[in-house]
């Protein structure tokens, strides 16, 4: 917990309860964790985790769930999904901010052409081993992960980001110069 001039600030890092004994109104900012990117030199890159905010949100007294999600990690071809974080609890619409999407693995594997597990918060970038492979799409507020292909030269699509989606391959200029993630916020 920290202060800054009137306001007090609570952040969470894992997991906690939030309790309240008045109602109050308070200003949140919820996001997911981020998309694993996929493995080898032309993995798709991870997509941003969902963000979520709000002011004037009111919190009647109750004892509110914290979710943290994590980041995507662990799988060996595709990029593993990253985990929602949210607020629930009664007396409000639960917030949920969905982690972002896998990168797509240089084997293919289940990340061809925007598969489920490249689709997120953000979508996860498409791999460049083959053909053109589409970006996972955005299925928060985010945005859609860029293209990959393989044209002679492998080149990756970048993950989508908060403000902006990913970029395909950067055949303009040089077709094996894989696609920079799309920006924050």
């Amino acid at each position: 917990i920290t202060t800054y001039g009137a306001y007090t600030i609570h952040t969470f890092l894992t997991g906690a309860n939030y309790v309240t004994d008045t109602t109050q109104s308070v200003e949140y900012l919820v996001v997911g964790g981020g998309g694993e990117g996929g493995d080898s030199y032309a993995g798709g890159g991870g997509g941003a985790g969902e963000f979520r905010t709000a002011t004037g949100f009111s919190l009647p007294n109750a004892t509110y769930t914290i979710s943290v999600g994590d980041g995507g990690t662990g799988r060996t071809d595709d990029g593993d999904k990253g985990d929602s974080s949210s607020i629930v609890g009664s007396g409000i619409t639960d917030v949920i901010s969905i982690g972002g999407g896998g990168g797509a693995g240089y084997n293919g594997g289940s990340g061809s052409s925007n598969s489920a597990q490249m689709q997120g918060g953000s979508g996860g970038g498409g791999h460049g081993s083959s053909g053109t492979q589409l970006g996972g799409a955005a299925i928060g507020n985010g945005n859609a992960g860029g293209a990959g292909i393989r044209a002679g030269a492998r080149a990756s699509g970048g993950g989508g980001g908060a403000g902006a989606a990913g970029q395909d391959w950067q055949i303009s200029t040089d077709p094996s110069t894989s696609g920079n993630g799309g920006a924050g916020l």
